[in-house]
């Protein structure tokens, strides 16, 4: 019960922190490794706290296990980062769907190797929550990529708060919190609406440059 009320007080620090960020994007290129370190802390705190009310205990493997897999990510994006120099660009639909392919071939087979157990069970009870998930693995993929979509697809995966905020709330907990959750979602729908609306305009100003 208390790792659940961190983790709720957690997501409506990291959801402020988010909106406020959020309202002063200005420079895609700057920001993305700053909302792809994000979804992975995100990740890892969602996944502990299911964990944890889904089994009584947080599986100290599995947490390691998933920090170490994205710590390997992270040192990727970084050192594409540092070493390769080019700007942020639109893709085609070909290479959108390629990215979503290939990241959730990996995710899953991931997961499939080292937490089968707990693939079968989000498949057998929250196929809702699998989609999301994909769609947040591929928003991550994006951003290493510096690709403008990231950012899209980041808000768009930004429902799964509700989904995962709902579920827990309902059926684990009854609605006691939902005072809270509420609160959290109304960050998410922000979190939304700036990062879609900061999209539209970059490429309303790209569209006028051009």
């Amino acid at each position: 019960m208390l790792t659940y009320k961190l983790f709720l007080i957690s997501n409506l620090i990291s959801g402020l922190f988010l909106v406020l960020f959020a309202l002063k994007i200005s420079n895609f290129r700057a920001s993305a490794w700053f909302f792809y370190l994000i979804g992975n802390i995100r990740y890892i705190i969602v996944a502990s706290a299911f964990q944890y009310n889904q089994i009584g205990m947080v599986n100290i493997f599995g947490v390691v296990s998933d920090i170490g897999f994205y710590l390997v990510l992270n040192i990727i994006a970084f050192i594409l980062y540092v070493k390769v120099d080019y700007k942020p660009k639109q893709s085609s639909w070909l290479f959108l769907v390629g990215v979503f392919i290939a990241s959730s071939f990996i995710f899953l087979l991931y997961n499939y190797l080292m937490h089968p157990m707990a693939l079968s069970f989000m498949w057998s009870n929250m196929k809702l929550g699998v989609i999301f998930v994909l769609i947040d693995m591929a928003s991550l993929v994006l951003f290493m990529l510096k690709r403008l979509e990231g950012f899209l697809l980041f808000a768009f995966g930004c429902f799964s708060d509700f989904y995962y905020s709902a579920l827990v709330n309902h059926k684990i907990f009854n609605g006691v919190y939902m005072g809270v959750t509420a609160i959290s979602m109304c960050f998410t729908i922000a979190i939304i609406f700036i990062m879609t609306r900061a999209y539209i305009k970059h490429l309303d100003i790209k569209m006028t440059n051009d």
